[in-house]
């Protein structure tokens, strides 16, 4: 029943009552087609509704979530509705349609498509939420009928360029970092007296001008692949939800991309978030670890602040000790034993700030609060971070970086 039977309702009540005080007849007359409307409306609405209902949900050619709603009448009688459409976050309809009433007739099918602005994160979708009424809208009934359905938008990747590290060790296979080693590379690592089974390629004609009596050969500095830890913070600072927001989408979508630019250098790479829920995921390769940690960050949602200095149970250690760690987070004073604790452990540290801190609260560029951090660190612990990157994105949503 909803406002309008029950205003018929207590409409009927007064004029009975009205009735009964002035002992007049003729006013119980006006209550008779308020009756008949109600119990017109009583007797029409479904007492057990038929119905079977289909969920597919997908993303169409305007990159758009698009949930399409099959519904068919399978009961003798026609049907009208509302439904009501509950991911489990919250999404933005282009056109609110779940607010109609829709009528179907015995036997008929109907669809219904609702379509949504993209945004990351995995939807779920379990109920679908109808309320059923008499063709004259006094009475309803809801129906919650299973319709699952699942949709996971993975955050936006940018395509960088080399990101050049320098990192104390690296895994004995061949890749693009310096490894401190000589052997076959790129770069000049020095010069040493001619051994047999070297190229002749590689004689150093200078030096041998100068000693005519000895062979020199040049050395070069061998290039294999590290580790690399990613750590995403996903706290939040105290800011406005907009601001909060917009700071959380740069973060994962920098962690996402640099994840695919050193898995795809053949890197190995691990994810460490702390957010609404702690994720981890060990150190892997190729594309399958890098599905792995798109799908993770995709899930990523904002958790109350807390200090680092507090977070002594987060497991650092899933990381080798050979890994170069990257750190996602905007800067805090509150988090120097943070810093300083992982670079106890031995990591060399490379804080990354995201951008929106400098362009929606008007503070200092996030490069010289990266530089804020490092110095700062190396007070307080004599810790070094090995270096110090901001990055960010401009308008043209290009992820930038400065070292």
């Amino acid at each position: 029943m909803n406002r309008k039977a029950v205003f018929l309702l207590l409409l009927c009540f007064a004029l009975t009552l009205a009735a009964l005080i002035l002992k007049n007849g003729q006013v119980l007359l006006f209550m008779l087609p308020l009756s008949l409307f109600l119990f017109s409306g009583a007797v029409r609405i479904p007492v057990d509704p038929d119905l079977t209902v289909e969920r597919t949900v997908q993303l169409n050619q305007q990159n758009l979530i698009e949930v399409c709603i099959q519904l068919k009448n399978n009961g003798q009688q026609p049907l009208c509705y509302t439904l009501e459409d509950s991911p489990s976050l919250p999404l933005e309809a282009r056109e609110d349609v779940t607010a109609q009433t829709q009528m179907l007739e015995a036997g008929q099918s109907g669809e219904i498509k609702i379509e949504y602005l993209t945004k990351r994160g995995v939807y779920r979708w379990k109920k679908l939420h109808l309320t059923v009424k008499d063709p004259l809208d006094l009475f309803e009934q809801p129906l919650n009928l299973p319709a699952p359905a699942q949709l996971k938008i993975k955050p936006v990747t940018v395509r960088l360029r080399h990101i050049p590290i320098y990192p104390r060790k690296t895994l004995h296979l061949t890749g693009n970092i310096p490894a401190r080693l000589a052997g076959s590379g790129t770069d000049m690592w020095g010069g040493r007296e001619y051994q047999p089974g070297d190229r002749l390629q590689r004689l150093n004609w200078r030096k041998i001008a100068r000693d005519p009596k000895r062979l020199f050969t040049n050395e070069y500095e061998q290039e294999e692949i590290t580790d690399i830890g990613l750590i995403l913070d996903a706290r939040t600072l105290g800011n406005p939800p907009a601001i909060e927001k917009e700071l959380l989408e740069h973060a994962v979508s920098a962690a996402a991309s640099i994840a695919e630019q050193f898995l795809r250098e053949g890197n190995r790479v691990g994810l460490l978030v702390f957010g609404n829920r702690i994720i981890h995921l060990f150190p892997g390769y190729g594309k399958v670890q890098l599905n792995k940690i798109v799908w993770q960050l995709a899930s990523v949602e904002l958790r109350p602040y807390i200090s680092l200095n507090q977070l002594s149970y987060l497991p650092f250690h899933m990381f080798s000790n050979r890994a170069q760690v990257f750190m996602i987070s905007a800067y805090n004073t509150l988090d120097l034993h943070g810093y300083t604790q992982l670079r106890a452990y031995g990591y060399p540290l490379i804080l990354l700030s995201p951008d929106p801190v400098a362009q929606l609260q008007n503070e200092t560029e996030p490069q010289k609060i990266a530089r804020q951090a490092v110095a700062q660190c190396d007070a307080v612990a004599d810790a070094h971070l090995a270096l110090s990157i901001a990055v960010g994105t401009d308008e043209a949503g290009t992820v930038t970086g400065e070292v």
